[in-house]
């Protein structure tokens, strides 16, 4: 998911398990859990490395 997405940019800072709520159209909120991080380039200190790669998303809606 990119965090470019407006989804993506809200899940910015929550780790594997934490959940958010979302809202969806008719008013109606569906809840989203991390469930995985594929690359954390900010923990292994390469900011660089997998910059323009695509990543799958794995939620669970």
């Amino acid at each position: 998911m990119s965090v470019l997405a407006p989804v993506g940019s809200a899940l910015l800072g929550l780790a594997v398990g934490q959940q958010m709520a979302w809202p969806v159209p008719r008013g109606n909120t569906i809840k989203v859990r991390v469930l995985d991080v594929s690359y954390q380039p900010k923990r292994s200190s390469e900011y660089t490395k997998g910059l323009f790669s695509s990543a799958s998303s794995n939620l669970i809606y």
